[in-house]
Protein backbone atom coordinates (compact mmCIF):
# COMPACT_ATOMS: atom_id res chain seq x y z
CA UNK A 1 0.00 0.00 0.00
CA UNK A 2 1.72 3.20 -1.18
CA UNK A 3 -0.15 6.03 0.43
CA UNK A 4 1.32 9.56 -0.10
CA UNK A 5 2.63 11.59 2.77
CA UNK A 6 5.06 14.43 2.85
CA UNK A 7 7.78 14.11 5.51
CA UNK A 8 11.25 15.64 5.45
CA UNK A 9 14.05 13.70 7.08
CA UNK A 10 17.15 15.79 7.68
CA UNK A 11 20.37 13.82 7.35
CA UNK A 12 23.82 15.01 8.33
CA UNK A 13 27.06 13.16 8.84
CA UNK A 14 25.19 11.33 11.58
CA UNK A 15 21.43 10.78 11.34
CA UNK A 16 19.30 13.05 13.48
CA UNK A 17 16.91 11.12 15.69
CA UNK A 18 13.77 12.82 16.86
CA UNK A 19 12.13 11.18 19.82
CA UNK A 20 8.38 11.43 20.34
CA UNK A 21 7.05 12.30 23.75
CA UNK A 22 6.00 8.66 24.06
CA UNK A 23 9.51 7.45 23.40
CA UNK A 24 9.14 6.47 19.74
CA UNK A 25 12.13 7.64 17.71
CA UNK A 26 11.84 8.86 14.16
CA UNK A 27 14.73 9.79 11.92
CA UNK A 28 18.03 8.39 10.70
CA UNK A 29 19.72 5.21 11.88
CA UNK A 30 21.57 4.91 15.17
CA UNK A 31 24.58 2.65 15.45
CA UNK A 32 25.27 0.50 18.51
CA UNK A 33 26.78 2.62 21.26
CA UNK A 34 25.28 5.94 20.15
CA UNK A 35 22.98 7.84 22.45
CA UNK A 36 19.33 8.40 21.75
CA UNK A 37 17.74 11.82 22.17
CA UNK A 38 16.91 10.78 25.72
CA UNK A 39 20.59 10.37 26.47
CA UNK A 40 20.45 6.60 26.99
CA UNK A 41 23.15 4.38 25.55
CA UNK A 42 21.80 2.13 22.81
CA UNK A 43 23.03 -1.39 23.37
CA UNK A 44 22.60 -4.77 21.77
CA UNK A 45 20.54 -6.61 24.37
CA UNK A 46 17.10 -6.36 25.90
CA UNK A 47 17.73 -2.75 26.98
CA UNK A 48 18.36 -1.60 23.41
CA UNK A 49 15.51 0.08 21.53
CA UNK A 50 13.72 -2.08 18.97
CA UNK A 51 14.80 -0.79 15.58
CA UNK A 52 12.49 -0.85 12.56
CA UNK A 53 12.18 0.89 9.18
CA UNK A 54 8.78 1.61 7.64
CA UNK A 55 7.43 3.23 4.49
CA UNK A 56 5.80 6.67 4.59
CA UNK A 57 2.07 7.12 4.32
CA UNK A 58 -1.02 5.73 6.02
CA UNK A 59 1.04 2.68 6.95
CA UNK A 60 3.66 4.69 8.85
CA UNK A 61 1.03 6.85 10.54
CA UNK A 62 -0.69 3.83 12.03
CA UNK A 63 2.64 2.24 12.99
CA UNK A 64 3.63 5.44 14.85
CA UNK A 65 0.43 5.17 16.88
CA UNK A 66 0.98 1.46 17.56
CA UNK A 67 4.59 1.78 18.74
CA UNK A 68 3.73 4.78 20.91
CA UNK A 69 1.05 2.75 22.67
CA UNK A 70 3.41 -0.24 22.94
CA UNK A 71 6.05 1.93 24.62
CA UNK A 72 3.44 3.44 26.94
CA UNK A 73 2.27 0.00 28.06
CA UNK A 74 5.63 -1.79 28.26
CA UNK A 75 8.28 0.88 28.68
CA UNK A 76 10.21 -0.70 25.80
CA UNK A 77 11.65 1.91 23.43
CA UNK A 78 11.19 1.69 19.66
CA UNK A 79 13.46 3.41 17.14
CA UNK A 80 11.11 3.97 14.19
CA UNK A 81 12.79 5.15 10.98
CA UNK A 82 10.46 6.45 8.27
CA UNK A 83 11.39 6.89 4.60
CA UNK A 84 9.57 7.03 1.25
CA UNK A 85 8.40 3.61 0.04
CA UNK A 86 11.29 2.65 -2.25
CA UNK A 87 13.92 4.20 -0.01
CA UNK A 88 12.58 2.28 3.00
CA UNK A 89 12.87 -0.94 1.02
CA UNK A 90 16.43 -0.20 -0.07
CA UNK A 91 17.63 0.90 3.38
CA UNK A 92 16.12 -2.16 5.02
CA UNK A 93 17.76 -4.51 2.52
CA UNK A 94 21.14 -2.81 3.02
CA UNK A 95 20.81 -3.20 6.78
CA UNK A 96 19.83 -6.86 6.50
CA UNK A 97 22.59 -7.72 4.04
CA UNK A 98 25.19 -6.03 6.22
CA UNK A 99 23.96 -7.81 9.34
CA UNK A 100 22.68 -4.47 10.56
CA UNK A 101 20.69 -3.61 13.64
CA UNK A 102 17.15 -3.70 12.24
CA UNK A 103 15.11 -5.91 14.56
CA UNK A 104 11.59 -5.80 13.13
CA UNK A 105 11.36 -6.25 9.34
CA UNK A 106 8.55 -4.67 7.30
CA UNK A 107 7.25 -6.91 4.51
CA UNK A 108 5.03 -5.76 1.65
CA UNK A 109 3.15 -8.98 0.93
CA UNK A 110 4.51 -12.15 -0.67
CA UNK A 111 6.70 -10.26 -3.13
CA UNK A 112 8.94 -8.77 -0.47
CA UNK A 113 8.73 -12.03 1.46
CA UNK A 114 10.27 -13.92 -1.44
CA UNK A 115 13.14 -11.44 -1.46
CA UNK A 116 13.63 -11.23 2.31
CA UNK A 117 12.93 -14.78 3.47
CA UNK A 118 16.60 -15.69 3.98
CA UNK A 119 16.96 -12.80 6.44
CA UNK A 120 13.90 -13.69 8.50
CA UNK A 121 13.42 -15.77 11.62
CA UNK A 122 10.63 -18.39 11.30
CA UNK A 123 7.99 -17.49 13.87
CA UNK A 124 6.75 -20.98 14.80
CA UNK A 125 8.84 -21.13 18.00
CA UNK A 126 7.46 -17.81 19.24
CA UNK A 127 3.91 -18.69 18.23
CA UNK A 128 4.03 -22.03 20.03
CA UNK A 129 5.75 -20.63 23.12
CA UNK A 130 2.98 -18.04 23.61
CA UNK A 131 0.20 -20.34 22.36
CA UNK A 132 -0.75 -17.61 19.90
CA UNK A 133 -3.91 -18.43 17.99
CA UNK A 134 -3.13 -17.56 14.37
CA UNK A 135 -6.73 -18.43 13.54
CA UNK A 136 -7.71 -14.90 14.59
CA UNK A 137 -6.41 -13.53 11.28
CA UNK A 138 -8.31 -13.47 8.01
CA UNK A 139 -6.87 -16.65 6.42
CA UNK A 140 -5.77 -15.06 3.14
CA UNK A 141 -3.91 -12.38 5.11
CA UNK A 142 -1.86 -14.88 7.10
CA UNK A 143 -1.15 -16.89 3.93
CA UNK A 144 0.55 -13.83 2.43
CA UNK A 145 3.37 -14.23 4.91
CA UNK A 146 3.92 -17.96 4.60
CA UNK A 147 6.63 -19.58 2.51
CA UNK A 148 7.19 -23.34 2.21
CA UNK A 149 4.77 -23.86 5.10
CA UNK A 150 6.64 -21.52 7.48
CA UNK A 151 5.14 -18.32 8.93
CA UNK A 152 7.69 -15.51 8.62
CA UNK A 153 5.52 -12.54 9.59
CA UNK A 154 2.20 -11.63 11.17
CA UNK A 155 -0.20 -9.47 9.12
CA UNK A 156 -0.57 -5.88 10.31
CA UNK A 157 -2.34 -3.84 7.62
CA UNK A 158 -4.01 -5.60 4.71
CA UNK A 159 -6.96 -4.96 2.44
CA UNK A 160 -8.47 -6.25 -0.77
CA UNK A 161 -10.11 -4.96 -3.90
CA UNK A 162 -13.88 -4.47 -3.66
CA UNK A 163 -16.71 -3.05 -5.74
CA UNK A 164 -17.69 0.37 -4.35
CA UNK A 165 -20.88 1.92 -5.74
CA UNK A 166 -23.29 4.84 -5.37
CA UNK A 167 -26.42 3.59 -3.60
CA UNK A 168 -28.50 6.60 -4.63
CA UNK A 169 -27.79 6.13 -8.35
CA UNK A 170 -28.50 2.41 -8.14
CA UNK A 171 -31.79 3.00 -6.36
CA UNK A 172 -32.83 5.69 -8.83
CA UNK A 173 -32.46 3.23 -11.71
CA UNK A 174 -33.76 0.18 -9.85
CA UNK A 175 -30.38 -1.59 -9.95
CA UNK A 176 -28.68 -4.01 -7.58
CA UNK A 177 -24.92 -4.73 -7.33
CA UNK A 178 -23.90 -6.92 -10.29
CA UNK A 179 -23.05 -10.54 -9.52
CA UNK A 180 -21.62 -11.50 -12.93
CA UNK A 181 -19.51 -9.76 -15.55
CA UNK A 182 -22.46 -9.60 -17.94
CA UNK A 183 -24.49 -7.87 -15.25
CA UNK A 184 -21.53 -5.60 -14.50
CA UNK A 185 -21.35 -4.37 -18.10
CA UNK A 186 -25.12 -3.91 -18.29
CA UNK A 187 -25.14 -1.99 -15.01
CA UNK A 188 -22.25 0.26 -16.06
CA UNK A 189 -24.01 1.07 -19.34
CA UNK A 190 -27.25 1.96 -17.56
CA UNK A 191 -25.42 4.15 -15.04
CA UNK A 192 -23.57 6.10 -17.74
CA UNK A 193 -25.81 9.11 -18.06
CA UNK A 194 -24.83 12.68 -18.92
CA UNK A 195 -21.85 13.72 -16.82
CA UNK A 196 -21.85 10.45 -14.82
CA UNK A 197 -19.91 7.41 -16.00
CA UNK A 198 -20.76 3.89 -14.94
CA UNK A 199 -17.25 2.86 -13.95
CA UNK A 200 -13.91 4.41 -13.01
CA UNK A 201 -10.79 2.32 -13.57
CA UNK A 202 -7.07 3.02 -13.32
CA UNK A 203 -5.78 2.78 -16.91
CA UNK A 204 -2.54 4.76 -16.72
CA UNK A 205 0.44 2.57 -17.59
CA UNK A 206 1.91 1.35 -14.32
CA UNK A 207 1.26 -0.70 -11.21
CA UNK A 208 -2.37 0.33 -10.81
CA UNK A 209 -3.33 -0.74 -14.34
CA UNK A 210 -2.05 -4.24 -13.58
CA UNK A 211 -3.85 -4.50 -10.26
CA UNK A 212 -7.02 -3.15 -11.91
CA UNK A 213 -6.88 -6.10 -14.30
CA UNK A 214 -5.93 -8.83 -11.82
CA UNK A 215 -9.36 -9.21 -10.11
CA UNK A 216 -10.91 -9.54 -13.58
CA UNK A 217 -8.43 -12.33 -14.31
CA UNK A 218 -8.88 -14.12 -10.99
CA UNK A 219 -12.67 -13.86 -11.25
CA UNK A 220 -12.56 -15.80 -14.52
CA UNK A 221 -10.53 -18.55 -12.89
CA UNK A 222 -7.24 -17.38 -14.44
CA UNK A 223 -3.77 -17.04 -12.98
CA UNK A 224 -0.74 -14.85 -13.62
CA UNK A 225 1.95 -17.54 -13.39
CA UNK A 226 1.92 -21.31 -13.31
CA UNK A 227 1.96 -23.12 -9.96
CA UNK A 228 5.73 -23.22 -9.51
CA UNK A 229 6.10 -19.66 -10.89
CA UNK A 230 8.41 -20.68 -13.72
CA UNK A 231 6.27 -19.47 -16.64
CA UNK A 232 3.45 -17.09 -17.54
CA UNK A 233 -0.10 -18.42 -17.28
CA UNK A 234 -2.01 -15.25 -18.22
CA UNK A 235 -1.98 -15.76 -22.01
CA UNK A 236 -4.98 -18.04 -21.72
CA UNK A 237 -8.67 -17.77 -22.64
CA UNK A 238 -9.29 -16.39 -19.14
CA UNK A 239 -6.50 -13.86 -19.48
CA UNK A 240 -7.58 -12.73 -22.93
CA UNK A 241 -11.24 -12.40 -21.93
CA UNK A 242 -10.42 -10.46 -18.75
CA UNK A 243 -8.14 -8.02 -20.58
CA UNK A 244 -10.69 -7.64 -23.39
CA UNK A 245 -13.36 -6.74 -20.83
CA UNK A 246 -11.17 -3.98 -19.41
CA UNK A 247 -10.46 -2.67 -22.90
CA UNK A 248 -14.13 -2.85 -23.92
CA UNK A 249 -15.31 -0.97 -20.85
CA UNK A 250 -13.23 1.96 -22.05
CA UNK A 251 -13.21 1.69 -25.84
CA UNK A 252 -16.42 -0.15 -26.81
CA UNK A 253 -18.99 0.56 -24.10
CA UNK A 254 -17.51 3.96 -23.20
CA UNK A 255 -18.62 3.67 -19.58
CA UNK A 256 -15.34 5.15 -18.31
CA UNK A 257 -14.24 8.80 -18.41
CA UNK A 258 -11.91 9.66 -21.29
CA UNK A 259 -9.37 10.82 -18.72
CA UNK A 260 -9.21 7.28 -17.28
CA UNK A 261 -6.12 6.70 -19.44
CA UNK A 262 -4.34 8.92 -16.90
CA UNK A 263 -6.12 7.55 -13.83
CA UNK A 264 -4.30 6.03 -10.89
CA UNK A 265 -5.94 5.33 -7.54
CA UNK A 266 -6.10 8.97 -6.39
CA UNK A 267 -8.08 9.81 -9.52
CA UNK A 268 -10.52 6.98 -8.88
CA UNK A 269 -11.12 8.25 -5.36
CA UNK A 270 -11.68 11.83 -6.54
CA UNK A 271 -13.94 10.75 -9.42
CA UNK A 272 -16.19 8.95 -6.95
CA UNK A 273 -16.08 11.85 -4.48
CA UNK A 274 -17.02 14.34 -7.20
CA UNK A 275 -19.80 12.24 -8.71
CA UNK A 276 -18.01 11.58 -12.00
CA UNK A 277 -18.29 7.79 -11.59
CA UNK A 278 -20.92 5.48 -10.13
CA UNK A 279 -18.79 2.35 -9.57
CA UNK A 280 -15.17 1.47 -8.97
CA UNK A 281 -13.22 -1.68 -8.19
CA UNK A 282 -10.49 -0.52 -5.89
CA UNK A 283 -8.71 -1.03 -2.57
CA UNK A 284 -11.17 -1.43 0.33
CA UNK A 285 -9.74 1.27 2.68
CA UNK A 286 -10.44 3.92 0.01
CA UNK A 287 -14.13 3.64 0.86
CA UNK A 288 -13.53 5.76 3.95
CA UNK A 289 -12.06 8.57 1.84
CA UNK A 290 -14.91 8.43 -0.65
CA UNK A 291 -17.44 8.52 2.16
CA UNK A 292 -15.74 11.29 4.16
CA UNK A 293 -18.14 14.27 4.34
CA UNK A 294 -15.21 16.68 4.58
CA UNK A 295 -13.85 15.50 1.23
CA UNK A 296 -16.77 14.02 -0.70
CA UNK A 297 -19.80 15.68 -2.24
CA UNK A 298 -21.64 12.34 -2.05
CA UNK A 299 -20.71 11.10 1.41
CA UNK A 300 -23.34 8.76 2.83
CA UNK A 301 -24.30 7.44 -0.62
CA UNK A 302 -21.54 4.86 -1.01
CA UNK A 303 -21.74 1.13 -0.35
CA UNK A 304 -19.61 -1.96 -0.95
CA UNK A 305 -20.91 -5.01 -2.78
CA UNK A 306 -20.59 -8.28 -0.89
CA UNK A 307 -18.57 -9.80 -3.74
CA UNK A 308 -16.86 -8.87 -6.97
CA UNK A 309 -18.53 -9.89 -10.24
CA UNK A 310 -17.38 -13.14 -11.85
CA UNK A 311 -17.63 -15.04 -15.14
CA UNK A 312 -20.54 -17.47 -15.15
CA UNK A 313 -18.59 -20.06 -17.15
CA UNK A 314 -15.65 -19.98 -14.70
CA UNK A 315 -16.97 -22.53 -12.24
CA UNK A 316 -16.79 -19.88 -9.51
CA UNK A 317 -19.70 -18.79 -7.32
CA UNK A 318 -18.37 -15.27 -6.70
CA UNK A 319 -15.59 -12.98 -7.82
CA UNK A 320 -12.13 -13.30 -6.32
CA UNK A 321 -10.49 -10.22 -4.91
CA UNK A 322 -6.80 -9.45 -4.92
CA UNK A 323 -5.30 -8.91 -1.49
CA UNK A 324 -2.25 -6.85 -0.61
CA UNK A 325 -0.63 -5.29 2.42
CA UNK A 326 1.97 -5.25 5.16
CA UNK A 327 3.26 -7.64 7.80
CA UNK A 328 6.13 -7.67 10.29
CA UNK A 329 8.79 -10.30 10.87
CA UNK A 330 12.01 -10.63 12.88
CA UNK A 331 15.53 -10.24 11.55
CA UNK A 332 17.25 -13.61 12.14
CA UNK A 333 20.44 -11.72 13.11
CA UNK A 334 18.67 -9.45 15.61
CA UNK A 335 20.15 -9.26 19.11
CA UNK A 336 16.74 -8.17 20.40
CA UNK A 337 14.44 -10.91 19.13
CA UNK A 338 12.30 -11.31 22.25
CA UNK A 339 11.33 -7.64 22.37
CA UNK A 340 10.86 -7.59 18.59
CA UNK A 341 8.40 -10.46 18.97
CA UNK A 342 6.59 -8.64 21.78
CA UNK A 343 6.11 -5.62 19.52
CA UNK A 344 4.90 -7.67 16.54
CA UNK A 345 2.50 -9.65 18.70
CA UNK A 346 1.16 -6.44 20.24
CA UNK A 347 0.62 -4.62 16.92
CA UNK A 348 -1.25 -7.57 15.41
CA UNK A 349 -3.32 -8.42 18.50
CA UNK A 350 -7.12 -8.27 18.56
CA UNK A 351 -7.27 -5.26 20.88
CA UNK A 352 -4.64 -3.20 19.05
CA UNK A 353 -5.97 -4.02 15.60
CA UNK A 354 -9.41 -2.85 16.76
CA UNK A 355 -8.02 0.36 18.28
CA UNK A 356 -6.00 1.18 15.17
CA UNK A 357 -8.93 0.44 12.87
CA UNK A 358 -11.42 2.56 14.80
CA UNK A 359 -9.19 5.51 15.68
CA UNK A 360 -6.65 5.61 12.85
CA UNK A 361 -8.33 3.91 9.84
CA UNK A 362 -5.83 1.04 9.77
CA UNK A 363 -7.15 -1.76 7.58
CA UNK A 364 -7.45 -4.63 10.08
CA UNK A 365 -6.14 -8.17 9.70
CA UNK A 366 -8.06 -9.75 12.59
CA UNK A 367 -11.35 -11.23 11.46
CA UNK A 368 -13.27 -10.33 14.64
CA UNK A 369 -12.61 -6.61 14.10
CA UNK A 370 -14.79 -6.63 10.97
CA UNK A 371 -17.71 -7.80 13.12
CA UNK A 372 -17.11 -5.55 16.12
CA UNK A 373 -19.80 -2.91 16.78
CA UNK A 374 -17.18 -0.24 17.44
CA UNK A 375 -15.64 -0.75 14.01
CA UNK A 376 -19.03 -0.97 12.33
CA UNK A 377 -19.83 2.51 13.63
CA UNK A 378 -16.98 4.00 11.60
CA UNK A 379 -17.02 1.47 8.75
CA UNK A 380 -20.54 0.05 8.32
CA UNK A 381 -19.48 -1.74 5.11
CA UNK A 382 -16.94 -3.90 6.98
CA UNK A 383 -18.97 -7.16 6.70
CA UNK A 384 -19.04 -6.83 2.90
CA UNK A 385 -15.28 -6.27 2.88
CA UNK A 386 -14.76 -9.37 5.03
CA UNK A 387 -16.86 -11.50 2.68
CA UNK A 388 -14.62 -10.46 -0.22
CA UNK A 389 -11.43 -11.02 1.76
CA UNK A 390 -12.32 -14.55 2.82
CA UNK A 391 -11.92 -15.82 -0.75
CA UNK A 392 -9.02 -13.56 -1.73
CA UNK A 393 -5.82 -14.32 -3.62
CA UNK A 394 -2.59 -12.36 -3.80
CA UNK A 395 0.00 -11.62 -6.47
CA UNK A 396 2.66 -14.26 -7.15
CA UNK A 397 5.37 -14.32 -4.51
CA UNK A 398 8.32 -14.19 -6.88
CA UNK A 399 11.31 -11.83 -6.58
CA UNK A 400 10.79 -11.11 -10.30
CA UNK A 401 7.35 -9.61 -9.77
CA UNK A 402 8.37 -5.96 -10.17
CA UNK A 403 9.77 -6.72 -13.63
CA UNK A 404 6.78 -8.88 -14.59
CA UNK A 405 4.47 -6.08 -13.47
CA UNK A 406 6.34 -3.61 -15.69
CA UNK A 407 5.90 -5.97 -18.66
CA UNK A 408 2.18 -6.40 -18.01
CA UNK A 409 1.67 -2.65 -17.49
CA UNK A 410 3.33 -1.89 -20.83
CA UNK A 411 1.34 -4.48 -22.77
CA UNK A 412 -2.01 -3.87 -21.11
CA UNK A 413 -1.56 -0.16 -21.81
CA UNK A 414 -0.89 -0.96 -25.47
CA UNK A 415 -4.18 -2.89 -25.57
CA UNK A 416 -6.24 -0.23 -23.78
CA UNK A 417 -4.93 2.54 -26.03
CA UNK A 418 -5.55 0.47 -29.17
CA UNK A 419 -1.88 0.18 -30.17
CA UNK A 420 -2.14 -3.62 -30.02
CA UNK A 421 -4.91 -6.17 -29.94
CA UNK A 422 -5.43 -7.91 -26.59
CA UNK A 423 -4.19 -11.17 -28.12
CA UNK A 424 -0.97 -9.58 -29.39
CA UNK A 425 -0.37 -7.69 -26.15
CA UNK A 426 -0.68 -10.78 -23.96
CA UNK A 427 1.37 -12.86 -26.37
CA UNK A 428 4.16 -10.29 -26.24
CA UNK A 429 3.86 -10.11 -22.45
CA UNK A 430 4.05 -13.88 -22.19
CA UNK A 431 7.24 -14.03 -24.24
CA UNK A 432 8.92 -11.26 -22.24
CA UNK A 433 7.84 -12.83 -18.93
CA UNK A 434 9.08 -16.30 -19.86
CA UNK A 435 12.40 -14.86 -21.04
CA UNK A 436 12.71 -13.11 -17.68
CA UNK A 437 11.87 -16.21 -15.65
CA UNK A 438 14.45 -18.31 -17.50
Amino acid sequence: MRNKRSRTIFMGLLAVIVILATGCQIGGSANSGEKTAGGKETGTGSDAPIKMIVAQGGFSRSVEEAVAEFTRQTGIQVELLIYPYQESREKQILELRAGGSVDVVQIDGPIWLAELRDYLEPLVTYINKDSLDTGIYVPAMLEMFKNDGEIYALPYRVGGWVLIYRKDLFEAKGLTPPATFDEFVDTAVKLTDGDVFGFAGALKQGNFLVVQWIPFLYSRGGNILNEDMTAAAFNSPEGIESAQLLVDLYRKYKVMPGAALEYEQDSIISSMQQGIAAMSITYSPYFLEMNNPEKSAHAGNFAIAATLPYAENSGLSQGITEIAGWGFGINKDSKNKENAWKLIKFMTSVDEQLRLAVQFANSPTVQAVYEDERYLEVYPEAPAVLTSLLGAKTRPGTPQWANIEDILARELSAAVTGVKSVEQALSDAEKATNDLLK
